[in-house]
């Protein structure tokens, strides 16, 4: 019984250090506040914005699976389709990104639909954005026709005058017309890959294949890309340039590249506030000095004294923290635009 009244006893004298203390230091306590919760509200902003970064690219395992190949030369298109099937036998997961491009035409890029081989590897939902004409059939995708659906720009800019099921002279072969898409930031004007793999076996073939993303269901070693680019070699494709490396770099690259500027100067504003932080506390540690000098003298154990600057550090700390959640759940789009994150 004793002992519980003695417990009670201290902690009444902590609590009422405590509260003297907070209320004698309330000024330069939402100095140290307001410092506080701006620091954690940029913190709590970078954190979701590099987190969202990362799950855009998805994960790094991922990007580890994921191959970054890059051509050059008439025969790109060649050498795409010879790594294609050498991939293919290492099980892709799916063909990320591809960019192909067209020479002497107004329109400068090409997104393609493939055949039933590889069309759940890089599926195209074109029924879901053809405003007019038709979707292509199985036949003309397999078979590599000569048949195009443009996106709505394309058509508005390059071949406005040309109505659907007509022939367009798209550079130097003959096309026909039998769609127009909407805009869509991901794909453009799309054709059939048999169709430009059909066209490469032409001297005057347009078609650049420049580079390709494909992601495989287990990683490859350096003696098996090595392999690949031989085989691709041995395909009378003696002049085509070709390189093949993981993306997983790339990706960190990327990231960065996006949201360097915008943590940066976040990650000054945090610097700042830091400092000004620990000046604060310093200040408020002197300031305390002749305080606990007065408890001291009063009888107060030293215990008692320094666990009250701790935990009113500490009770800042944790209302600062809240209060900047908060402020980033609900204001931190337009923390964003203030600071260009």
């Amino acid at each position: 019984m004793e002992h519980s009244e003695v417990c009670m006893r201290r902690i009444r004298t902590f609590l009422e250090i405590l509260y003297r203390q907070t209320i004698s230091d309330r000024k330069i306590n939402i100095v140290i506040l307001c410092i506080l919760t701006l620091a954690f509200s940029f913190l709590f902003v970078i954190s979701q914005e590099v987190i969202q970064k990362f799950t855009e690219y998805g994960e790094l395992d991922e990007g580890a699976r994921t191959y970054e190949i890059s051509f050059s030369g008439i025969n790109s298109v060649k050498s795409f389709d010879v790594i294609l099937k050498e991939f293919s036998s290492r099980n892709i997961e799916k063909i990320k990104h591809i960019n192909l491009t067209v020479r002497n035409n107004g329109i400068f890029h090409l997104d393609l639909i493939f055949s039933s081989n590889y069309k759940d590897i890089y599926p195209q939902s074109m029924e879901n954005r053809i405003i007019q004409g038709r979707n292509f059939s199985e036949n003309e995708i397999d078979a590599g026709e000569d048949v195009i659906i443009l996106s709505q720009s394309d058509y508005s800019e390059f071949y406005s005058n040309v109505s659907l099921g007509d022939r367009i002279d798209f550079s130097g072969y003959d096309f026909e017309l039998i769609g127009i898409s909407r805009d869509d930031n991901k794909t453009s004007s799309v054709i059939p890959y048999n169709t430009i793999l059909k066209i490469s076996q032409y001297n005057n073939n347009p078609f650049r294949m420049n580079e390709a993303f494909l992601t495989l269901e287990e990683r490859l070693s350096k003696k098996e890309i090595r392999k690949m680019i031989k085989a691709a070699r041995n395909n009378d494709l003696n002049d085509a340039n070709i390189q093949i490396k993981t993306s997983s770099s790339w990706m960190m690259v990327s990231i960065m590249e996006n949201i360097s500027g915008s943590v940066m100067a976040s990650l000054v504003v945090i610097f700042f506030c830091v400092l000004n932080i620990f000046k604060m506390i310093k200040i408020l540690h002197l300031r305390n000095k002749n305080t606990m000098m007065i408890y001291r003298n009063l009888g107060y154990e030293n215990l008692y004294i320094i666990l009250t600057f701790v935990v009113e550090i500490f009770i800042l700390f944790m209302i600062s923290i809240s209060v900047s959640h908060y402020i980033s759940i609900h204001l931190g789009s337009i923390i964003k635009s203030m600071s260009f994150i």
